[in-house]
């Protein structure tokens, strides 16, 4: 599948969470989203400086560790963001079924974001390091799981979620 194709099949299929997405689908639409997030941020950050909206975290340890989760958006990176996520979770979706899993490991970097960003506010609380690295611990696991699962091969032939997305016209 193209770069185009995968835009296309990705805004067509916009909510559609049932059946099969391919390798080439997933990373094509990802990476163009991806793309397209950074020009936007970058334009945003020169052109309007003044409309980047701070939301930041800062926590330090006791053994000195400083950590920062901060989003910085602005309104057109924000409404792309809007566009962009719910075909961006479907198309995951899809994938995980592609490769033979439950579609709700797509999203578990968002809940695992919501979770470590939680267990951070809490940290901030008290000054000890095991919090930290327990929210730091789950973000990486959670944040890679459903990437390292999206490189595996599609499985062959139909499986419980749909016909072969190889054999499926798109």
């Amino acid at each position: 599948m193209t770069p185009i194709q995968s835009v296309k099949t990705c805004f067509r299929k916009y909510v559609t969470f049932s059946g099969r997405a391919s390798r080439s689908e997933f990373w094509w639409f990802f990476a163009l989203s991806a793309s397209i997030i950074s020009l936007i941020r970058r334009i945003e950050l020169s052109v309007f400086p003044n409309s980047i909206y701070w939301i930041s975290l800062r926590h330090e340890t006791d053994s000195g560790l400083k950590i920062t989760i901060a989003l910085h958006a602005g309104p057109l990176m924000l409404g792309a963001a809007a566009v962009i996520f719910v075909p961006l979770i479907a198309v995951g979706w899809r994938r995980m079924h592609d490769v033979g899993f439950r579609g709700i490991l797509a999203i578990t970097p968002v809940f695992t974001f919501l979770a470590a960003v939680a267990i951070l506010i809490l940290a901030a609380f008290g000054n000890s390091d095991v919090p930290t690295t327990i929210a730091m611990l789950l973000l990486a696991v959670g944040m890679l799981t459903p990437f390292i699962l999206a490189l595996h091969p599609s499985e062959s032939g139909p499986n419980e979620y749909g016909p072969d997305s190889h054999e499926v016209p798109q």
